[in-house]
This record gives structure tokens, C-alpha cells and sequence, in this order.
């Protein structure tokens, strides 16, 4: 089916709506670590990159929250920073930068708690954690602390500006704060100290937990009352680092909470799961978010496009399916093959959008991507 004039946005409204679309609508997860590593005028700007993909542009990263206290880990744009010191109301921070290293200290009533972060080729975006705050049950007193201080506030002017910026290109996304679960996991604890915590002390931090998550709804209701349509939880679910048993018995139920928020809104949320998610699709099904979002074939992840659509596409949305090692390995002509192959198998296209499973990596080709526009304006659906 050739295109018939539809605009990037409404090919992409019209998938969130499971409607029929003129071709199926591709939008990868362009990010930091593809931009950084393209040339000049591309390099680090995500929405240029698009533009010139010709992709649906799906601009991922328009803020409209940020917290008072940053526990979170630092992105490129923090990475230029001198030390310094801030205070928010008892909690003192601290950042010290040193030999491409950041050290944090956040000094409470209760103690101090420190991270580490360093710059890392193979993360070119994000810094790469070399020490997490929570090391210890003593720990989880502070860092509730540092919890229960935090707040936040609005930054819609900064929403506002790309999305008018986009037009009639594609769809601004902002983005809702991952589950507790995964905070810990990812960021704050490390996965394997997270788990025996978790096993050793289920109460204190099943209470952390629901304390993170009340938090987490304040920010919802900020993110739910702006003019952002669409929000993205980037929750990187997969069983690789949890059991198949966690994810309903310390997630869903968070998830929903936060859905429930943005529906009285009158918005869409997506979940980003760009792991391994075959023995957890009957619990993903359960989910009252609006669809999936990046998801990742083998060897990456364990379900292709097709079948993520036959477990979940009568009302989810579902987006990615294409795996990072393809972005890396296949050359323009094999990747159109790769796609068409790819878009034979499933069964409809209302609901359905082609992109990569997890960000684009570094390297791949920009006439891979060009390539893979190229495939779905000629594959036809008739």
C-alpha cells in the first residue's frame, strides 16, 4: 500500500488508536548513543538524526518533570559540570568531577550516601555506574530519607518547544519515572546486591518500594497534567535480571497505579521492554498501559514482532523488532530483505509499529536506516 498523505503524526496517532494506517508506521529509538558517534550537523542532535532517516519521528526525551534532588544517572548533559554543592532542604549534595569520573556524596540527618559514575566509550550517553548508593540495609534508612525530601517541578516551556518544533513530522514523548523495582535493580543498588536484599530483608524493602512509588505518583500527576499525548516508562523489563514470578508480585501493580494516572488524563503510556519477555507475556498482557514499546527480538530479547502482536496486539500497541545486532551487521540491501522478511510474518499492521529493540547502537550505517524507510514505503499490505 503506497502512501496516501498522511503525516508522520497522524500515522503515528493513528497506530496508538489501533487505525488503519496508508503503510506501517517505523519509528527506532534514535538516542544519544547512536547521535553522539555521527558526524556533523548530526552529531548528539536525536531529532536531525531523524529527519534524515525519514523515519515517523518519535522524539522520546521532552521533558516535563524533573526532581529537586538528582539521584538519577547522570546523562551527557551533566557531563561537563565543575563540582559543586547544592542544598534542598536538609539534604546536602555534592559532586566531585575528576579525571572523567563523577562522585556524588548526599549528606543527610541520617548519613551520607555516595555514587560514582564514570565515561565510557561503550556508554556514550549515559555515565556508567561504578558505584551505586545503596550498599547496605543501613543504607536503605538514608536513601528513604533522600526519598521522602524529594520533589518536583514542571518544565512544559521545555515540552512545548520541541514539540512545535516537530509539527506534523511525528509526536513528542515525554517520559513517566520507571518502577521502583527497576530503580533499585538499575540504578540505585546493582542487580545482584538488589536481589540479596530483597530476599534477606522482603519487608524493609518492600516499604521502600511503596515509598519510591507514592513519589513516583507525584511525578505522574505533573507528567499527566501536561500537553504531552504520549508518555514512555523506560523500564528495560526483561527476565534476564529478574524471575519470571517478580514481575507481577513487584510490578504490574506500580505500572497500572501509574496508567490509571495518565488515563484519567486523558494520555496514552507505553512501557519500554526491550529484554526477554517470552515467559512474562501473559503477565505483560495483563498490563492496563496502552502498548510495548522497543521490543527485542533473539538474540537481545526472545520475541519477534509477529509474535508480541499475537499475544498482545488486539489491545496493545506494539513497537520495535528489530534487533540491535541486525542494525550493526546488515548492509542497506540486506536490511530491506531483513524487513520485508520481517513485515511478511505479521498478521496486521493496525496497532503495530516497526522499530529497533532498545536504542540504535553506535555505528550502525545512516543508509541502514534510510534503507529500512525505504522498505516500508514499498512493502505492501494489499
Amino acid at each position: 500500500m503506497n502512501e496516501s498523505g498522511m503525516t508522520g503524526k497522524s500515522r503515528l496517532l493513528a497506530a496508538f488508536n489501533h487505525e488503519k494506517t496508508d503503510r506501517i508506521a517505523w519509528s527506532p529509538l534514535i538516542c544519544g548513543y547512536y547521535t553522539l558517534d555521527l558526524p556533523e550537523p548530526l552529531k548528539g542532535d536525536d531529532l536531525a538524526t531523524q529527519r534524515a532517516i525519514g523515519c515517523d519521528i518519535l522524539e522520546r526525551y521532552a521533558i516535563t518533570y524533573r526532581p529537586h534532588i538528582p539521584l538519577g544517572v547522570p546523562k551527557r548533559s551533566l557531563w561537563q559540570i565543575k563540582s559543586d554543592e547544592f542544598k534542598f532542604g536538609n539534604v546536602k549534595a555534592r559532586t566531585i568531577w575528576k579525571d572523567g569520573s563523577l562522585k556524588r556524596h548526599f549528606e543527610t540527618p541520617l548519613g551520607t550516601i555516595t555514587d560514582a559514575f564514570v565515561i565510557d566509550d561503550t556508554s556514550p550517553w549515559m555515565m556508567f555506574p561504578v558505584e551505586h548508593k545503596i550498599k547496605s540495609l543501613e543504607d536503605v534508612a538514608i536513601y528513604q530519607y533522600l526519598i521522602e525530601s524529594q520533589q518536583y517541578y514542571s518544565t512544559y516551556d521545555y515540552y512545548l518547544d520541541i514539540s512545535e518544533e516537530i509539527g506534523d513530522e511525528g509526536v513528542a514523548a515525554t517520559i513517566a519515572p520507571i518502577t521502583p523495582f527497576e530503580t533499585l535493580l538499575e540504578v540505585e543498588i546493582g542487580m545482584s546486591n538488589f536481589h540479596y536484599l530483597l530476599h534477606d530483608h522482603p519487608r524493609e524493602m518492600r516499604e521502600l518500594m511503596d515509598l519510591m512509588h507514592r513519589k513516583n505518583l507525584d511525578a505522574c500527576e505533573i507528567v499527566a497534567q501536561s500537553p504531552a499525548e504520549v508518555a514512555i516508562i523506560y523500564e528495560n523489563t526483561s527476565t534476564s535480571n529478574m524471575s519470571p514470578s517478580m514481575f507481577p508480585e513487584y510490578v504490574l501493580g506500580y505500572l497500572n497505579d501509574y496508567a490509571d494516572i495518565f488515563h484519567r488524563s486523558g494520555k496514552w503510556l507505553f512501557v519500554h521492554m526491550c529484554g526477554k519477555l517470552r515467559s512474562i507475556v501473559n503477565e505483560v498482557g495483563q498490563g492496563e498501559y496502552d502498548g510495548v514499546v522497543d521490543i527485542a527480538p533473539p538474540p537481545t530479547g526472545d520475541l519477534d514482532l509477529a509474535e508480541v502482536k499475537e499475544f498482545l496486539g488486539e489491545r496493545m500497541v506494539v513497537m520495535g523488532g528489530i534487533d540491535a545486532t541486525t542494525f550493526a551487521s546488515l548492509k542497506p540491501e540486506a536490511m530491506k530483505e531483513h524487513v520485508w522478511i520481517l513485515l511478511d510474518r505479521l498478521p496486521s499492521i493496525e496497532g503495530v509499529i516497526l522499530g529497533s529493540g532498545d536504542a540504535v547502537p553506535k555505528g550502525t550505517p545512516l543508509e541502514s536506516l534510510k534503507a529500512i524507510t525505504e522498505a516500508v514505503k514499498e512493502y505492501s499490505f494489499d
